[in-house]
């Protein structure tokens, strides 16, 4: 089962001089994520569509043209929200737009309970103890730190059993070490539960080092959408997006331009760049 768009088109603006126009903020021809193993990172410049497309994969929005497919099943306004919703969940970048009970266990345990699943208390502990804060089972969550209540935020979603989760900048104003600890815990949601993770992130190093697929968006259409390495291999599409390059990317095309090197510069880690830059350097071809 999977999530599809297909010729979809949406506008903020419904005004008949911007349908006139043909200009929309989203048009998708044909986009398709699995409910198991994918891990993509949705990336562009700022007001290029990446929350307006993960809305969509949420039913926050719904488009004025195309179709949204969940499960083989077309996504109208008619159609009952909670099962997408249990299907597709979606975490926002600033946490307290959706926490809003007094304690972090009826927070947590507040999907459970909407989606009508058996032993939601017993779903939300797992969640917390999933993400290491079932000892703030008690605390208000507005008193916890920004990373707390991202994880607290998180569990919400997880306690529901999604198939899907998305992520809206998830590591925006974490520092280095719960940064990791964040993205090696959605790794293991990935790798071990088989959760499929759609992130929307700025940081070209958490594309590279743990997400397959990327889908690149400007001015509202998919310019890209395949292998995240292979995406910074192409240059014009790099420029043309304002992407940014991975830094140690970037030493290396640094390295390759200003010494005349004989090497692949697309490396994304240490050792990897290391091996490149000793073939070129101790093979005799610079001394």
């Amino acid at each position: 089962m999977s999530v599809n768009l297909s010729q979809v088109i949406f506008s903020y603006d419904t005004s008949r001089k911007a349908r006139l126009s043909g200009e929309y903020y989203l048009k998708v021809d044909n986009l398709n994520i699995k409910d198991t193993n994918e891990f993509i990172a949705i990336v562009g410049h700022t007001g290029s569509g990446k929350s307006t497309l993960t809305h969509l994969l949420n039913r926050l929005l719904i488009p004025q043209k195309g179709k949204l497919v969940v499960d083989e099943k077309e996504v109208t306004k008619r159609t009952k929200l909670l099962p997408i919703r249990k299907k597709v969940g979606l975490v926002f970048q600033f946490p307290e737009y959706q926490i809003f009970e007094d304690t972090v266990l009826k927070d947590v345990s507040f999907g459970p309970k909407n989606f009508k699943l058996d032993n939601p208390e017993t779903l939300a502990i797992e969640a917390m103890e999933t993400l290491g804060i079932a000892d703030l089972k008690d605390r208000n969550p507005f008193t916890l730190s920004g990373g707390q209540m991202r994880k607290v935020a998180i569990a919400g979603i997880l306690a529901s059993k999604p198939d899907i989760l998305v992520l809206d900048e998830p590591t925006v104003g974490l520092d280095s070490a719960s940064k990791e600890e964040l993205l090696e815990f959605l790794k293991y949601l990935n790798e071990v539960k088989h959760i499929s993770i759609v992130l929307i992130t700025h940081d070209m190093e958490v594309v590279t080092k743990y997400c397959r697929r990327a889908i690149v968006l400007k001015k509202g259409n998919i310019l890209y959408d395949g292998d995240s390495l292979e995406l910074f291999r192409d240059e014009k599409l790099v420029e043309d997006a304002h992407l940014d390059y991975p830094h140690l990317t970037k030493i290396m095309i640094e390295l390759k331009k200003k010494y005349n090197l004989d090497i692949d510069p697309y490396k994304y880690d240490a050792a990897s760049a290391f091996s490149e830059l000793e073939k070129a350097l101790i093979g005799g071809k610079h001394e």
